[in-house]
């Protein structure tokens, strides 16, 4: 009786190592894509934050100005919670709805003009 308690046991104990390193596997691969998207980030708020002082130096436009206009632009969806909201476009294609964060639509594969040039 106990030698099938033991099977059972070392069964169990393998079934839990497996998820571990399962587990720790997917953390490392998580822990590698923030860090990814941690140096895309730095990299995008270098190139905002230097587009910015050139405007700002060569069309004499303040930061208040800067601020109303993201204000603006931020509230255009009704809610002021720092992002550009989502849009449903419409294929020029086939005529179906998309997202707007798509590039290409999902129903027929052609490209969906974006409505903003960052979204």
């Amino acid at each position: 009786m106990e030698l099938f308690w033991e099977i059972s046991q070392n069964q169990r104990i393998n079934q839990a190592s497996s998820a571990a390193e399962s587990a720790s596997s997917k953390i490392n691969r998580l822990e590698r894509e923030v860090k990814e998207l941690e140096r895309r980030l730095d990299r995008l708020s270098l190139a905002c934050q230097a587009l910015w002082e050139l405007n700002r130096d060569q069309a004499g436009i303040t930061d208040g100005e800067l601020q109303r206009r993201m204000t603006e632009i931020d509230l255009r969806d009704g809610t002021r919670d720092g992002k550009i909201a989502v849009t449903i476009l419409v294929c020029p294609n086939c005529g179906q709805r998309s997202n707007s964060r798509r590039q290409q639509c999902i129903y027929c594969g052609q490209p969906v003009p974006a409505k903003h040039t960052f979204t």
